[in-house]
């Protein structure tokens, strides 16, 4: 099986397999991870050996991919091809009948809002949290200020320790947990 690529356009390759048309892939950056250069698939079938290194020689930065689980025939094309997978993440549904332990009722819950006065704090308290779980997989490369512009919601609700301190947060989206 023979699969070649062509640049098309500045950001996109043609790909071929055995003479044939097989789709393309498309390149991007993500502001928040510009370490790497982003890979976008639209194939109509996943050969076995793919030439992922001409995409980065041409490009000159390392490539990275995200997709969903169930997205079989591309996961075994990267691993195939000597991509790591370095993050899962997961959406469960869930309630508080599913704990298993009861919730301590000796926490209080304090929702916040963009206007409440520890909202800058909890932004920060996200940022350095965002920062080190990303920096295994793919370092956070934007500043706070312009995270925190970003941040989709300005939303959610806190708990403090016995010090008073804030301990856990969510921020939430549409009656929905955006970030823990």
């Amino acid at each position: 099986m023979s699969v070649k690529i062509k640049k098309i356009k500045n950001n996109q390759y043609i790909v071929r397999c055995d003479e044939q048309d097989i789709g393309t892939i498309t390149t991007y950056h993500n502001e928040f991870h510009n370490k790497y250069l982003y890979l976008k698939f639209n194939l109509t079938k996943y050969p076995t050996y793919f030439p992922f290194n001409e995409i980065k020689q041409a490009e000159g930065q390392s490539l990275q991919v995200m997709t969903d689980s169930t997205n079989a025939d591309l996961v075994n094309l990267l691993l195939r091809n000597d991509f790591k997978c370095k993050r899962h993440c997961y959406t469960p549904k869930v309630t508080k009948n599913d704990l298993k332990i009861k919730l301590n009722s000796n926490y209080s819950l304090y929702p916040f809002d963009i206007n409440n006065k520890n909202y800058g704090k909890l932004c920060h308290l996200l940022y350095k949290y965002y920062q080190a779980t990303h920096q295994p997989v793919s370092p956070l490369t934007v500043s706070e200020d312009t995270f925190v512009k970003e941040i989709p919601t300005k939303t959610g609700y806190y708990s403090r320790n016995e010090e008073g301190t804030i301990e856990n947060f969510v921020f939430t989206e549409k009656n929905e947990i955006a970030y823990i």
